[in-house]
């Protein structure tokens, strides 16, 4: 999972100017052929929930996952509700395989929907 808060650039660039310059660098950061995950938070109060969810997709799509932001909300003053964390949350971590497990299976491979294997 990966937070990109941007700014205008290079350099110093406008510091007061808001700018969403990374938003294809980050979808298509590979050879073209793969797509990944951007999550757009609108205010620091989805930050702070997306930073959970981001996770959880990065687990489940085996992807990495971005989380975009903009000098508005990383730097600005925002008022916001109070967060709060859900302490029954737990991560979803998909099918995890004990030491026993692993030795049971006769080659371990990455989970695909294929293959079923985790």
């Amino acid at each position: 999972m990966i937070v990109d808060v941007q700014r205008v650039g290079p350099s110093t660039g406008m510091p007061t100017r808001t700018q969403q310059g990374d938003i294809l660098e980050c979808a298509y950061a590979s050879h073209g052929d793969t797509r990944h995950i951007l999550l757009f938070p609108a205010n620091p109060a989805e930050c702070f929930e997306f930073a959970a969810k981001a996770f959880d997709l990065a687990e489940g799509f085996q992807t990495p996952v971005f989380l975009m932001s903009d000098l508005d909300i990383g730097m600005n003053d925002w008022v916001t509700p109070k967060l709060t964390w859900d302490d029954s949350y737990r991560p979803d971590r998909g099918r995890v395989l004990s030491g026993e497990d692993l030795e049971t299976i006769p080659k371990f491979l990455r989970y695909t929907p294929e293959n079923g294997s985790a």
